[in-house]
């Protein structure tokens, strides 16, 4: 299996990439482009967006059902998370 990312963000979306192949169980070759992100820590949902899109352009590219990409997204976003500066 190979996965290559490139772009802003590749190290992040390469995680996501990962993890939402493997817990779908599809052994597949994928080559995605980030072409803009939004920066990290901006208080935008960065990680999030970025999680949805790759989760989105693996489903499109037909590697998963939708429902399965949907569990891995939740495993990537749980897993991805930071606290809110000033909350707890």
């Amino acid at each position: 299996q190979t996965l290559e990312v490139s772009g802003p963000e590749r190290e992040r979306a390469d995680r996501y990439l990962r993890s939402i192949a493997a817990s779908s169980g599809i052994v597949a070759n994928y080559r995605l482009h980030i072409e803009e992100a939004i920066p990290p820590h901006a208080g935008l949902g960065s990680g999030t967006q970025l999680a949805l899109g790759v989760g989105s352009a693996f489903a499109l590219a037909g590697a998963a059902d939708v429902d399965d990409v949907g569990i891995g997204l939740t495993h990537v976003i749980d897993a991805d998370a930071e606290p809110l500066a000033g909350v707890g």
